[in-house]
């Protein structure tokens, strides 16, 4: 539903309750009868407001595109992670996804945000904003970009001679419940 309502959200500045409802209740993607009348309204509110949110972040006008490059040299190799940024603001970068944050986005919004600091176009203030149905994440300008994106891609490049044991969705969750301590965690599991 809010892939389909969203797009129609986003291009409008005012828009009617009421067609928005009609709209929302001519898919497919909620059940019929009472059941699906109350999700509707659940889900309706959740879309509208997150519609907001990312209206709000990306009211101010897009600058002109960027194109960043960022020469990192790995054991006598040259290599070169490259981003294009058509959507920077004033403010910086703003990216979204309607739907609970997962350790892809972040990781994504990362990487992202460390390129566009470590080789930012005149004028603004690196910062990134990531916008999802859990809480709003922002990152601030990072000083040693560079160094990060190398360590970075040290990583990638050792990934493609040899599995490396990353297991985001693990660490993420291991993370998002706020468990700083392993020895706690293999002690006291759950």
């Amino acid at each position: 539903l809010g892939r389909r309502l969203l797009p129609l959200l986003l291009a409008e500045e005012q828009h009617d309750a009421a067609a928005v409802r009609r709209l929302a209740a001519a898919g497919t993607e909620l059940p019929e009868g009472a059941l699906g009348a109350v999700v509707l309204d659940r889900e309706l509110e959740t879309i509208l407001r997150f519609a907001d949110e990312v209206r709000q972040a990306t009211a101010a006008p897009v600058l002109p595109p960027h194109q960043a490059q960022v020469p990192i040299a790995i054991e006598g190799e040259s290599w070169r992670v490259q981003a294009g940024f058509a959507d920077l603001r004033p403010q910086g970068l703003v990216r979204w996804r309607y739907d609970e944050e997962r350790a892809r986005d972040v990781l994504e919004a990362w990487i992202t945000h460390l390129v566009l600091c470590a080789d930012p176009p005149p004028g603004i203030r690196p910062a990134t904003q990531w916008l999802s149905l859990g809480q709003p994440r922002r990152f601030e300008p990072v000083a040693d970009a560079p160094e990060q994106l190398a360590a970075l891609v040290r990583l990638y490049r050792r990934g493609l001679c040899e599995p490396l044991p990353f297991f985001p969705k693990a660490a993420w969750s291991y993370a998002s419940e706020g468990r700083n301590n392993l020895r706690a965690l293999l002690a006291h599991p759950g």
